[in-house]
């Protein structure tokens, strides 16, 4: 079910992306993220995904709505 490859995060705040990985780690969705960076007008950080990049997709969009992407 898990894909080893990663997956970033983006979002307009470092706060958000913050509470998004705590949110993932608490919902056992990754296993880890690397470093928050600034990338132009965004924030975003990259995780080691357990569950699939779907099952993430809709944990992120489900609980934050609009303020964060997964690519």
């Amino acid at each position: 079910m898990s894909s080893k490859t990663s997956v970033t995060i983006t979002g307009p705040y470092n706060t958000d992306l913050g509470l998004i990985v705590a949110w993932l780690r608490a919902n056992k969705a990754i296993s880890s993220s690397r470093g928050i960076k600034k990338t132009g007008q965004k924030y975003s950080v990259t995780v080691t995904p357990i569950k699939n990049k779907s099952e993430i997709s809709y944990l992120v969009k489900d609980r934050f709505g609009s303020f964060a992407d997964v690519i």
